[in-house]
């Protein structure tokens, strides 16, 4: 009693103490009583008190013995009514009960009844009274009186007891525990004035000589309820079986398109509600619930590709989508429903104003359970990410319902469902998240019942809902993967792409893609675990698991992961990583790459694995080679061919990046305009193979002056542009200073080191001081060029005349 509310407390202890006080008041006035009668009344009592008949379709079961109290109360008196009540009480909760009651419940139980016979005994004592007489009206009148108060009071004191230890409201326990038990407490009316009558005609003794055939009569009664109750019980497992069926086949839609999961179930969920909202018969009611989980079964004649499709869908792919009402009516119709359930699904996609399909109906001429699943239909899709869209709040989809109240939808219907609709979606998600918990309760081994296997069977490792979805999935991935592998030739946008995808399809620790170079294979992409092992890693042709399966040009199946990091030393063999599946990429036989994935659990990958990456390998290929072609030709139009360095078209399309971003983090940029001086006589004595030569590692010079962050390009002939970035004008005078002493110590080669001497002359221009754009900071560098050149040339002239 400790777990239980003060107030619930309180109210047990009070009703028990108010039943015991009302036997001890009866007992001070009890003046003796017929023990015959009291002691056959009481075996009554005991008996039908085991002898509960469980009547099909109400919970509970009902007894009799409470027209034996309440014939104790006409025969006997109060005293023996209360005390008859109370053993009653006694032996409900000792002798066979449903649940096994603790002691404070037995305690209550027993001060209720004796409560409630001392309330049905007064009454029938004062309306003997007040009616003037024991003749026959007077006590059928007494009799129902008391009935009713001894009906009302007991199962109103228990209401109160269950509703204050379970928090729910006492009228609404009332109402449907107890209300239907009325018939059988009034039904107990007519048999205690039987009994009475009985008594009285003909006296004690016929009447247990009678009791024989009335318990066979209750024993054929019994049996007669009981078998209705086993129909009824087997009708109720068809519907169930029936209902199930139609469960596992929307689960079986649904896993045809990844996007839909739980669609049917928050349909059907939001279409009931507002069926029973409008108040609808019951029949209607499930005609909506089966049609809202078989409304789309029609999508078993779309492609795949179609209901996967990540875009918008094309007209005539819109055209395949629409056929699925017609499809779903003609697969249901051959179903024999109790219920217009095909009929529902038919025209679930028909519009208020006329304009939907397939018929065009309009109006009242649409079938309500068609227009009440067309809104459900609709609220749930508007609340669930798409391809093409992000999920609208529920707040977003109820306002976008309700603005097409008269166009798509039913006025009427539509204003309700939006005024319950935050209702209906909390219903919904407790719904989704109960049958989640079953569904996994179900998956487990330890629950999952199967007939005798076979020898060497190995259980499957998923459900069939998965095993659909999987397969689904893998398709209309290879179909986004095929559509968007032809849409970018940028080869790092390529390789995020097959990443992603292959995550999708084939979920991994560790993925990885290996082009090859010179003989080895390099990763240009890794993501996962251990990922940082693989930097620098050059796998030899032939070697590892991935080297193995480009040599062989053949797919290396749960290989080894540690056999990858064996060039690079063992104190980097060191893997949490167990298996690994190799797959060559091949172009005209020649292998470009190879895709390859790792995981933490051994032999992870299997045939289902080997089939789909056999199917897609060949698309990646051709796809990284398209890139690699791209990103050559791309490096080629913006890298200077005698430098290596980027050209000036690679340089105006940088200082552009590099200007916004100076603009936007309020950092300096500083471009530097370089020339060297001297340069034409190289060209003009060693020739133009030397000048290239020399260019060249003006070049290389350049880049090891600067910091790596920064940035370089030959602009033509012997210039050069660099922009530095986020350094002070004192840290780039410094630099100038640096690169300018470098280019006076070079010498061309050892056999002549002093026949030129070179020169560079710098100027430079600041992002903000000098200009915000791309053209104003290069002519501004230039300028500053030419005139620092123009006085080094004069200083070089002055030069022999300061020596003289």
């Amino acid at each position: 009693m400790k777990e239980l509310s003060i107030k619930a407390r309180l109210y047990l202890i009070s009703v028990t103490v108010l039943g015991f006080l009302s036997l001890l008041q009866s007992l001070w006035h009890f003046r003796g009583a017929n023990y015959k009668l009291f002691s056959i009344l009481l075996a009554l009592v005991a008996m039908t008190m085991t002898l509960k008949i469980r009547i099909p379709g109400v919970p509970g079961t009902i007894s009799i013995a409470s027209a034996i109290i309440l014939a104790a109360t006409v025969l006997l008196g109060r005293t023996e009514a209360i005390l008859l009540s109370g053993l009653c009480g006694l032996t409900q909760c000792l002798v066979k009960p449903e649940v096994r009651p603790r002691v404070y419940q037995t305690v209550f139980s027993i001060g209720s009844l004796m409560a409630s016979a001392n309330v049905a005994a007064w009454t029938y004592h004062i309306t003997i009274r007040g009616l003037g007489g024991d003749e026959v009206p007077s006590q059928i009148i007494a009799i129902i009186m008391a009935t009713f108060l001894y009906f009302f009071v007991n199962t109103l004191l228990v209401s109160g007891a269950i509703g204050l230890t379970s928090d729910t409201g006492i009228l609404k326990v009332w109402h449907q525990n107890f209300l239907w038990s009325s018939v059988s407490y009034f039904a107990g009316s007519i048999i205690a004035y039987m009994i009475v009558v009985y008594i009285k005609q003909f006296g004690l003794f016929t009447f247990v000589v009678a009791l024989p055939p009335l318990i066979l009569v209750y024993y054929s009664y019994r049996l007669y309820l009981g078998r209705i109750a086993d129909g009824q019980h087997h009708l109720k497992e068809m519907k169930e079986l029936h209902l199930s069926t139609i469960e596992a086949l929307a689960l079986a839609i649904e896993a045809k398109d990844p996007t839909a999961c739980t669609h049917s179930q928050r349909v059907k969920a939001y279409a009931v509600g507002l069926a029973n909202a409008m108040k609808l018969e019951e029949a209607e009611v499930k005609a909506i619930e089966e049609a809202a989980l078989l409304h789309d079964i029609g999508k078993l004649a779309v492609p795949d590709h179609i209901l996967c499709k990540p875009g918008l869908l094309t007209p005539k792919e819109f055209e395949r989508i629409r056929m699925h009402p017609v499809v779903g009516y003609e697969i249901l119709a051959m179903i024999k429903f109790n219920s217009p359930v095909a009929e529902i699904v038919l025209h679930h996609h028909e519009r208020w104003d006329g304009t939907g399909y397939p018929h065009h109906l309009r109006g009242d001429q649409i079938p309500v359970g068609a227009r009440i699943l067309a809104i459900a239909d609709s609220f749930e899709a508007l609340t669930a990410a798409r391809h093409h869209r992000k999920a609208y709040s529920p707040e977003e989809a109820a306002a976008h319902i309700l603005s097409q109240s008269g166009k798509a939808f039913e006025p009427g219907l539509t204003s309700l469902f939006c005024s319950i609709a935050a209702a209906l979606r909390a219903d919904a998600d407790a719904a989704i998240a109960l049958a989640g918990e079953r569904r996994l309760k179900l998956d487990t081994d330890e629950n999952r019942t199967s007939p005798v296997e076979p020898e060497n069977y190995e259980a499957p490792t998923m459900t069939a809902y998965k095993a659909i979805g999987a397969a689904n999935r893998d398709i209309a991935t290879l179909y986004e993967l095929a559509q968007v592998l032809g849409t970018t030739l940028r080869l790092n946008e390529t390789l995020s792409i097959v990443a992603l995808k292959i995550n999708q399809m084939l979920p991994s620790s560790t993925f990885a893609i290996y082009l090859m170079e010179n003989e080895e294979l390099v990763p240009r992409l890794v993501e996962g675990v251990d990922e940082q092992m693989f930097h620098g890693l050059r796998i030899p042709y032939g070697q590892g698991i991935s080297g193995r399966a480009a040599a062989h040009k053949e797919v290396t199946l749960n290989g080894d992961p540690k056999l990858e990091f064996s060039f690079k030393g063992k104190h980097h063999s060191v893997t949490y990583l167990q298996s690994a599946i190799a797959v060559p990429l091949i172009v005209d036989d020649k292998v470009i790459g190879v895709l390859s994935l790792y995981d933490l659990k051994p032999n992870r990958f299997g045939e289902d694995c080997l089939r789909l990456m056999d199917n897609i390998s060949n698309k990646i290929a051709v796809a990284l080679t398209n890139s690699l072609i791209y990103e050559q030709t791309h490096e080629d139009a913006l890298t200077d061919p005698v430098t290596g360095l980027p050209n000036s078209r690679f340089l105006f399309m940088r200082m552009d990046q590099e200007i916004s971003r100076a603009h936007r983090n309020n950092t300096a940029l500083t471009v530097l305009a370089m020339d060297l001086d001297n340069f034409k006589q190289i060209n003009d004595t060693r020739g133009h193979l030397m000048g290239d030569k020399v260019l060249f590692r003006m070049s290389q010079l350049l880049r090891s002056a600067l910091r790596e962050y920064d940035f370089v390009a030959r602009t033509g002939g012997d210039e050069f542009v660099a922009l530095i970035i986020d350094a002070s004008e004192e840290t780039v005078k410094r630099k100038i200073a640096g690169i300018q002493a470098e280019v006076a110590a070079f010498q061309i080669d050892s056999a002549s080191p002093t026949e030129f001497s070179l020169g560079i002359s710098i100027g430079y221009s600041c992002f903000g001081r000098d200009g915000y754009d791309t053209d104003t900071l290069l002519t501004a560098a230039d300028a500053s060029m030419y005139r620092i050149k123009n006085e080094r040339k004069h200083a070089r002239a002055l030069a022999p005349i300061t020596a003289r």
